[in-house]
């Protein structure tokens, strides 16, 4: 893939990311046929959860939750715009994935105070599709790094 269709690929990505997630929050939240499922029993299963805090419902103040999150979507972008550089397509990937996510809730936290979760997971934990996106980009560039570390390793 050249260069040029990398920056354009990381919006894309990003984009579409936060288009689903607010589409899902806004069928979870405001249908009044929203879909309620129970899978495994209740492991995993719908939910309108308002999540004014963090990670685990943490409590912080909105101010320092935007400030937060406005600067990891700078270091972010300036991510992405090293990777369109060095043409490091999985990275690249993966910290679109992130800023999609990031863009979602932070568009919820500024427009109703709180994220919208719908998804309850094992009765204790409420997350949404931008969540799950920043999980898979997390980890996706930590699996990079991992097989890169590894790689480099058996090089010398």
């Amino acid at each position: 893939m050249k260069k040029i269709w990398l920056g354009p690929l990381a919006i894309f990505i990003s984009g579409v990311i936060f288009f689903f997630d607010q589409i899902t929050k806004r069928w979870m939240f405001t249908s009044d046929h929203a879909p309620t499922f129970f899978i495994l029993h209740g492991l995993i299963q719908t939910t309108q959860h308002r999540n004014a805090g963090i990670i685990a419902n943490l409590a912080l103040p909105t101010w320092l939750i935007l400030s937060m999150s406005l600067v990891v979507m700078l270091m972010l972008i300036i991510g992405i715009i090293l990777c369109v550089k060095q043409s490091n397509r999985s990275s690249l990937i993966s910290a679109s994935l992130i800023l999609g996510g990031a863009l979602g809730n932070t568009f919820d936290r500024m427009t109703f105070g709180y994220v919208r979760d719908w998804l309850l997971l094992f009765n204790r934990s409420a997350i949404n599709l931008a969540d799950a996106s920043i999980v898979i980009g997390i980890l996706g560039y930590g699996l990079q790094t991992y097989l890169r570390r590894k790689s480099e390793l058996r090089r010398n």
